[in-house]
């Protein structure tokens, strides 16, 4: 799915994140997917996770327990919270991830 793309860090500009929050939800989600953290940036916003999952899931027979994975990395880093936080459905994307990860470390900032 990212091999045909060239890094991008600005695809991320749109994105109402730190450029923190944005490397550190990238490396979870290139960890919880298995994709080598040197292609973070070939994922962008608009990427949902469901279509990342498919094609990486179609080179294997079973499932590696992305999602599962994520959402343990999701809670080490920001702490107990409820899945409707992030979405309502299967279909969450990449800059969502990320927006929810920068709003919840705001709320976890000391000022």
């Amino acid at each position: 799915m990212l091999t045909e793309r060239a890094p991008d860090p600005s695809a991320f500009n749109c994105v109402d994140a730190s450029e923190d929050d944005i490397q550190r939800t990238l490396a979870m989600i290139c960890d919880s997917f298995d994709i080598d953290l040197t292609q973070q940036f070939c994922l962008r916003p608009k990427d949902n996770l469901a279509d990342i999952y498919r094609a990486m899931k179609k080179y294997r027979i079973g499932d590696d327990m992305e999602y599962e994975r994520l959402l343990m990395a999701l809670t080490d880093l920001v702490g107990e919270f409820d899945i409707a936080e992030l979405t309502n459905d299967i279909n969450v994307t990449v800059q969502e991830v990320i927006e929810f990860v920068s709003r919840r470390q705001t709320g976890n900032r000391v000022t």
